[in-house]
């Protein structure tokens, strides 16, 4: 059993969802729940009750998620911190080599396999975003786009557990950031607020990206340059192309963005 509160003595394979058929079957029951969800709402419509009472559901989701990106962030950096000291002498990867290129054999364990495990069940709960949007009786924005991320990021993040994947820990920071920001954005809009800033959301999911592929180049150089043995090496290739998949998804919804505001310019003019 997990003692969760002790960190320290964090092991990947006795907590639980630490087996692949976890995340599949996750993964498996959310496509088919908001397919079922979709066709039953369409059939029966969504009453304004409802639809009031899914908003302050969604509010508090959204702003609960907000949190504990934030949480986990802040917690991350903390014990990257700790690393870098090397706080934990007798740990071999206390130092921030780490974060590139991991080396132990293992599943992720102690402080740091802590909290990316926090991150990687954070995806199950990001599942409900779809649910949740697909209960008022409409489809996410994107919504293709939408479900291909949180399926494939759940099955990736049980990767970055199982296979002590290179750059999983600097993961937890980048997406979680970026996630602090639209989790923000998406509980202002819930509660219509007026958001000036909505159009730097996208571009922050970009940026996101690009910072990825900075990381995953300077493992690639440590891996085949520097010919270290970092761990997780197929995991962080899948995890490049699904990075890719995503840029290019984003860089296309930006330009529709733009296409849509120069077209609202000149109605205006």
């Amino acid at each position: 059993m997990i003692d969760w509160l002790r960190p320290d003595d964090f092991d990947f394979n006795e907590a639980p969802l630490n087996q692949w058929y976890h995340a599949a079957t996750a993964i498996v029951s959310y496509l088919v729940l908001i397919r079922w969800i979709e066709r039953r709402a369409l059939e029966r419509g969504v009453s304004a009750k409802t639809m009031d009472l899914v908003r302050r559901v969604q509010a508090v989701h959204n702003l609960a998620l907000c949190l504990a990106s934030l949480a986990m962030v802040l917690l991350m950096s903390y014990t990257i911190v700790l690393y870098d000291l090397r706080f934990f002498p007798n740990d071999p990867d206390t130092d921030t080599d780490y974060l590139i290129c991991p080396t132990s054999p293992t599943p992720h364990q102690g402080r740091i396999g802590y909290v990316v495990y926090l991150f990687y069940a954070s995806k199950y709960w990001e599942l409900l975003d779809t649910i949740i949007q697909m209960v008022k009786g409409r489809r996410p924005p994107s919504y293709n786009f939408h479900v291909w991320h949180h399926t494939c990021y759940l099955a990736i993040c049980w990767a970055y557990m199982k296979y002590r994947s290179s750059l999983s820990a600097l993961a937890v920071i980048v997406n979680g950031s970026v996630h602090v920001v639209m989790y923000y954005y998406y509980y202002l809009q819930v509660r219509g607020k007026p958001v000036h800033w909505k159009h730097w959301i996208t571009r922050i999911q970009i940026i996101q990206f690009i910072a990825g592929y900075v990381f995953f180049l300077t493992t690639v150089k440590r891996i085949y340059w520097d010919l270290q043995d970092c761990n997780g090496k197929l995991v962080l290739f899948i995890h490049a192309g699904f990075n890719m998949t995503m840029l290019v998804g984003f860089v296309q919804i930006l330009l529709r963005i733009k296409r849509e505001q120069k077209q609202v310019n000149k109605k205006l003019q």
